[in-house]
């Protein structure tokens, strides 16, 4: 029969072997045909406005004009992409500056290796910063194994987005934010600060890090986004950026934010309630107040709720992770547009939800929620975006991503909630996720 340490043995091989079969097939189902076809959709967008800003960096006061921008997508060798630079700010452009040089078939080869390393760089700060233990395989290992699953992660590496590198960024924000060295957490703010120069991403955070006092976090990252700002100021110029303001308002007012693929609450209520010929034909009613109203009270009631469940200043490590989760869990639900690829940043809360789980040993009914929860969230696009429940309440059965957001984030706040110091449960979950609540009973 073996001896108990030949057993053990066995197993980490055995689970070994699938984990890295798993990474394999996903690397050959997912990975490598991402990396083939440059012709898609953000990619091009990206590249392009990295090529203008390298070439003609005097030119980059166009790419808000649709037109021009989609002229100049063309001339790079893009086959039948139409894209846009949307309301993003100039410095969006800095991302793929170091390999725009390339044609665009070898940025894409080289942007996917990125994507893959951003991703597996943040499953290793989060595995520290929840202090994973090497158990009978690497906690690294079997973080990228399960969260393969994670099908925004799939839809951002098949449209070759830049939301790896903003996982990346929030994970390394997470990271600093729980180092036991009160001293050295304002290091937070670095990569908050980047997200927000490059993509106006993490925003979410900031009223939150008010709220608790995070003064140093705050100035380390809006001093961050200036010093980035200003280093590119002598190429972009400042048009650029009076262009990027004057667009702005349009985010409250675009009426593409209706279509289904936005997984908000401005997607669904607008849907539901706003009439536009072109995104939102068949909507439930028409009432444009109503749509207005209820995205505002969601929006204010998850903001005074996670405000008041934060504690972003504890010196307990537990609550200031449980917090991070929570307060992640939203940062993508209550922007005005978000795609399924976007939800890539809600992954950390995931991640943090099931260590907490098995953690302090939840019960069933708890598991059976959070599993729940994270089935919506990885929903795959062909089911919720099926042309016959776009019109009328039907509508309602569109958003998945959006209810799996909200389910999360209201299991990390009766987490929350109902937290008390103390040690783990002597309950092992995760397939040995953490070795804690096992030592603490032997």
């Amino acid at each position: 029969m073996g001896t108990p340490a030949g057993r053990a043995s066995s197993s980490s091989w055995v689970a070994g072997l699938l984990c890295g079969g798993a990474l394999a097939i996903y690397c050959v189902v997912v990975v490598v045909p991402a990396s083939r076809h440059p012709n898609t959709t953000g990619f091009a967008a990206y590249y392009t406005a990295a090529r203008v800003l390298l070439e003609t960096p005097h030119d980059l006061k166009w790419v808000y004009d649709n037109p021009w921008f989609q002229r100049r997508i063309d001339a790079f060798g893009f086959d039948g992409v139409g894209d846009i630079y949307n309301i993003q700010p100039p410095t969006m452009s800095l991302m793929f500056a170091p390999i725009a040089w390339m044609s665009p078939g070898r940025a894409r080869l080289v942007w996917i290796v990125c994507s893959v390393a951003f991703w597996w760089l943040g499953l290793t700060l989060l595995a520290a910063a929840l202090a994973l233990r090497r158990g009978r395989v690497d906690p690294r290992l079997r973080l990228a194994a399960l969260t393969s699953a994670y099908v925004p992660l799939a839809d951002n590496l098949h449209r070759g987005q830049a939301y790896a590198l903003l996982f990346f960024l929030l994970c390394a924000a997470i990271h600093f934010a729980l180092l036991r060295n009160a001293r050295a957490r304002w290091l937070a703010g670095v990569p908050l600060g980047f997200m927000l120069v490059l993509k106006m991403a993490g925003l979410w955070f900031w009223p939150f890090l008010l709220v608790a006092r995070r003064w140093q976090i705050i100035l380390a990252a809006a001093a961050t986004a200036l010093i980035v700002a200003i280093f590119a100021a002598p190429a972009m110029g400042g048009q650029p950026w009076r262009l990027y303001l004057e667009q702005l308002p349009r985010l409250g007012s675009d009426p593409v934010r209706y279509v289904t693929a936005d997984q908000t609450v401005t997607s669904l209520t607008g849907h539901l309630f706003v009439f536009d010929p072109r995104w939102s034909p068949a909507p439930a009613a028409r009432l444009r107040p109503l749509a207005i109203g209820l995205s505002l009270m969601v929006t204010m009631v998850a903001l005074v709720v996670s405000a008041r469940l934060q504690r972003l200043a504890s010196e307990e490590r537990d609550a200031r992770t449980l917090s991070w989760g929570l307060l992640t869990a939203l940062c993508v639900s209550l922007t005005p547009i978000a795609e399924s690829y976007h939800y890539l940043l809600v992954l950390p809360a995931v991640v943090i939800a099931f260590w907490w789980a098995a953690r302090r040993g939840a019960s069933r009914i708890s598991w059976t929620a959070l599993i729940l929860a994270v089935l919506l969230l990885i929903t795959p696009f062909r089911l919720y975006g099926w042309r016959p429940i776009q019109a009328g309440w039907l509508a309602l059965l569109a958003y998945p991503r959006l209810y799996g957001a909200f389910a999360l984030w209201g299991w990390l706040a009766r987490a929350l909630s109902r937290y008390e110091s103390g040690p783990p449960a002597s309950m092992p979950a995760l397939g040995g996720m953490t070795e804690v609540g096992a030592k603490a009973s032997a």
